[in-house]
């Protein structure tokens, strides 16, 4: 009975005020789980840039510079400029007047989220290659210059790397070659340098070669 006479001396004021004051309430706790996640974002992309270039930056801290910067360390400067101009151009919206009154609608409806979505799949990829660089699987150097590359060529290799790749070739080969196949030095040591064979005639004792049937010197028939 007293919790039916206090709903019913409840006046609707009252109840509007609670409503409000829970809303409120949700609004200050989004807001602060999305300052948090906002922070760490940018404690990560700080240490991506600091692992890459040996120094943090101040993009990681800026709104909208820190998208360009996650697209840049995932995986290029171009990648980075697209998934800026997408989430700006996705996120934009307009503002139409109906009999006085103002309608805020998105540009491309659902842009945010597809944009949210994109986001994701970023920071997903981004945290592993951040995880292959420090396990060593991804060259720092070979990471930055993907980094610094304007085209969609992510994986454009650096003079340095065709250096080392071609070093390698020429290693290979050298290896080959001297495994595979004789040197001339190699040839002559490998056979058996034996003295020609001689023999003395059997009557006057004359120096004849092993062939020899007959004595060169008497001519007496050799046994």
């Amino acid at each position: 009975m007293d919790i039916m006479k206090e709903l019913l001396t409840t006046s609707p004021l009252d109840g509007f005020e609670a409503l409000i004051g829970g809303l409120i309430v949700v609004a200050i706790i989004i807001l602060f789980i999305a300052i948090i996640i906002y922070i760490i974002e940018a404690i990560f992309l700080t240490k991506f840039h600091k692992l890459l270039y040996g120094k943090g930056t101040a993009l990681a801290w800026i709104p909208f510079a820190n998208i360009y910067l996650l697209g840049k360390l995932t995986f290029n400067k171009l990648i980075g400029w697209i998934l800026l101009g997408a989430t700006i151009v996705l996120g934009s919206s307009t503002t139409t007047t109906i009999n006085g009154e103002t309608i805020k609608h998105q540009l491309i409806p659902g842009g945010s989220g597809i944009m949210n979505i994109v986001r994701i799949g970023f920071w997903i990829y981004a945290i592993v290659k951040y995880i292959r660089i420090k396990n060593g699987e991804i060259p720092v150097e070979v990471a930055r210059a993907q980094s610094d590359s304007s085209t969609f060529d992510a994986l454009k290799k650096t003079p340095s790397q065709n250096n080392n790749m071609g070093n390698s070739v020429n290693n290979m080969q050298q290896n080959t070659m001297n495994n595979g196949m004789d040197t001339p030095q190699n040839m002559n040591s490998g056979v058996q340098q034996t003295p020609n064979a001689t023999k003395y005639c059997t009557n006057c004792g004359a120096q004849l070669s092993a062939d020899s049937a007959f004595c060169t010197s008497c001519g007496t028939k050799q046994g």
